[in-house]
């Protein structure tokens, strides 16, 4: 929930939505909510006033930082601070080294290949690779690597 959807309700906009789409990014590249918390008291106080780590910080490993400053964008505390609009984050998105490396039928398969709520550091290598490959670096500084061509993922 964006810190202006806590705070003041009826003042929530289009960027109030884009801090849900960076929340839900977030969790989709790192398995894990933005904030962990115990209470909802404490979860809404984080979302107004804590500045969330960085992906690359929880996963332990290098996101390309072009998508590491979308998703961090997106929460940015201060609306102002966000993305305005869907294309404008549609437009820090295509910046990322392997933005539109997957095709539909790339993601259709990945998802057919993976349960649903299953983190990937809890899928096994070969069926985590395709992620590995195209989300994560495997070394700070590196481009990210595949073996097979495009279409082609195991």
């Amino acid at each position: 929930m964006a810190p202006e959807a806590i705070q003041t309700p009826n003042s929530v906009d289009s960027r109030s939505d884009l801090y849900a789409v960076g929340a839900v990014g977030y969790f989709l590249l790192t398995g894990r909510p933005v904030f962990d918390t115990s209470s909802l008291v404490e979860l809404c106080q984080q979302h107004v006033e804590v500045i969330p780590a960085p992906p690359s910080q929880r996963l332990g490993k290098t996101v390309s930082s072009e998508l590491e400053h979308a998703i961090l964008t997106c929460l940015e505390k201060s609306r102002n601070k966000r993305p305005s609009t869907a294309r404008d984050l549609a437009h820090l998105l295509a910046r990322c080294p392997t933005a539109g490396s997957w095709s539909m039928e790339d993601a259709e398969a990945w998802w057919g290949r993976h349960e649903r709520g299953v983190t990937p550091a809890s899928t096994t290598a070969a069926s985590s690779s395709v992620y590995e490959r195209t989300i994560i670096n495997e070394s700070p500084g590196s481009r990210l690597r595949s073996s097979h061509p495009k279409g082609k993922h195991a």
